[in-house]
């Protein structure tokens, strides 16, 4: 996987040269690091959205899935808090009603990149959308895959710092104005 011979410790993907380019690449290895040293709790860390897509930009968040084997959701989730060390501006957690081994912890770094991070285990009913990377492990057997999601499936009440974080990046993105005189 992306460690031979290149002294990586993330494979290749189209898109890969562009993120490591921008400010959230060490996040993004040092998450895979981490799930490479806990390979006992986490099958497999994927990362989803913009990143794998190849579309990141320096406001982007990162999506992160970290699958626990069968029956280590609880294992894995325990450890929600050692992924951030505790650096952070703000963390929370969000469960995922009829689900119970599937749960959000996303938080803030105090560099301002959101990490949004989803546990599943194989069998939780989970399924897993192109386009994706796996970062970390490997992709269990008998994950189910589904088509790309569209933006009005997401549903679910977000977070108010979801919804300061998205404002924060739309105003951004707009770029300068005019302001009046």
């Amino acid at each position: 996987m992306g460690d031979s011979g290149h002294g990586r410790i993330i494979p290749d993907w189209p898109g890969r040269e562009a993120a490591t380019r921008l400010r959230q690449w060490p996040t993004i290895e040092g998450l895979a690091r981490y799930a490479r040293a806990r390979a006992d709790t986490f099958a497999a860390a994927i990362l989803v959205g913009s990143f794998a897509a190849g579309a990141a930009d320096p406001l982007s968040d990162i999506d992160l899935i970290l699958l626990a084997p069968d029956d280590g959701f609880a294992a894995a989730w325990a450890l929600r808090h050692e992924l951030h060390g505790g650096a952070v501006l703000a963390d929370w957690d969000q469960p995922r009603e009829g689900l119970p081994e599937v749960a959000g912890h996303n938080w803030v770094t105090e560099d301002l990149i959101l990490v949004e991070t989803l546990f599943a285990t194989p069998s939780s009913g989970f399924r897993l959308a192109e386009p994706y990377v796996v970062l970390a492990g490997e992709l269990p057997v008998g994950v189910t895959h589904r088509p790309p999601i569209a933006r009005s499936e997401m549903t679910g009440w977000p977070h108010a710092v979801d919804i300061a974080y998205s404002t924060f990046k739309h105003v951004l993105r707009r770029g300068p104005r005019a302001r009046p005189s």
